[in-house]
């Protein structure tokens, strides 16, 4: 299972915004953390240190709980991770391979390919799965909704071609999306209709920065992992510009999941890093 690396960690580094407290960190890999997700108060994550497995910790005292043999899993063709409490599993991303993995909490396991190189997943409101797909030759995406029930695809929705190299979307309404995507200058937030066309882009200045990866709440506010900004954001749902949550981190944040009953944000950095933030 390999040797279990916990240690807590001070990010002193790092500018904490008012409202918000670091609660715990810990180093999960030497190089990159693939995905993290929350289900039943647990925390599963995945890297490339941990060829077929997922592991699991507890979101009360972040100790390891357990690992999750995913065969023919390699963590290095993980792009990302998200679960589904409806569904009672968790989904992730095997963009080398072209498929999704279904891995149950009652032990099932099921491969879905697509037709695509999977790199973002999220669940929607009626529990499919929304997959961000991205033609890394030309840089491309759309995006693709899955039936939770077996993987068929029942919408594919072509991006706008100046949505280069999207990473992550979320559902927003029944026919609307959040889409991150592009590198350093060239990128930004979008919303998109059912149709892939952008309905509106944020605003205010953000300065976003190779967004990676987004989180939203009850109330429809969006968090970014800004990643080469090193800093999260908040923006309102007309993706507005809030606040910083975080800034001046020392690694750059690759994936988030929130938990909004304990107002929770866990962030997944590059270096290997998880950080927990209290809102």
């Amino acid at each position: 299972m390999g040797q279990e690396r916990h240690t807590q960690r001070s990010i002193s580094d790092a500018a904490v915004v008012a409202g918000a407290k670091v609660i715990h960190t810990f180093k999960e890999a030497e190089k990159n953390i693939c995905g993290i997700t929350l289900l039943n108060n647990e925390l599963y994550t995945v890297c490339p240190g941990y060829v077929d497995q997922v592991r699991v910790y507890s979101t009360s005292d972040f100790k390891l709980l357990r690992c999750i043999s995913v065969p023919d899993l390699d963590g290095a063709h993980v792009d990302d991770m998200t679960s589904c409490e409806k569904k009672q599993c968790i989904y992730l991303a095997d963009n080398g391979n072209s498929c999704i993995y279904r891995v149950g909490l009652d032990s099932s396991l099921n491969t879905w390919p697509v037709n695509g190189r999977p790199r973002g997943l999220s669940v929607t409101r009626g529990s499919n799965l929304l997959v961000t797909c991205c033609d890394l030759l030309v840089g491309y995406g759309k995006l693709l909704l899955l039936r939770s029930d077996g993987g068929k695809c029942v919408e594919e929705i072509a991006l706008e071609s100046d949505i280069k190299q999207p990473w992550h979307a979320v559902q927003l309404s029944h026919e609307e999306y959040i889409v991150c995507h592009g590198f350093f200058n060239d990128s930004r937030l979008v919303k998109v209709n059912a149709d892939g066309a952008v309905t509106q882009r944020n605003t205010g200045g953000t300065g976003l920065s190779t967004p990676r990866h987004v989180a939203v709440d009850s109330d429809k506010s969006v968090f970014v992992a800004d990643g080469t900004n090193f800093r999260i954001v908040l923006l309102d749902p007309s993706l507005s510009y809030v606040r910083s949550v975080i800034e001046q981190m020392q690694h750059s944040p690759q994936h988030l999941c929130f938990d909004n009953i304990a107002r929770r944000l866990y962030m997944g950095q590059y270096g290997g890093i998880v950080s927990v933030v209290q809102l």
